[in-house]
């Protein structure tokens, strides 16, 4: 199992999105994605971003993150 804080972190990410089947996700998706992010997995951490976003328009954070995440990447979001 986990062993990193950042890795402790995720896993505590993920397991909230599937406790809380009927929440609202988004920020726990913004969270997870930064997450991702900071632990050097680009790809997942912007698939979560970009669902934060999707299910959260009005959430300035997420797209805060997310346009900061596709500079680091130089890539284009998909929603």
């Amino acid at each position: 199992y986990a062993h990193t804080p950042r890795e402790l972190v995720t896993r505590n990410y993920q397991q909230a999105l599937a406790l809380k089947p009927n929440e609202p996700k988004a920020k726990i998706h913004m969270n997870l994605g930064n997450a991702l992010l900071n632990a050097g997995h680009r790809q997942e951490g912007l698939t979560h971003l970009e669902a934060a976003v999707r299910l959260q328009p009005d959430l300035a954070d997420a797209h805060y993150s997310l346009g900061g995440a596709l500079l680091g990447v130089g890539g284009s979001c998909h929603f």
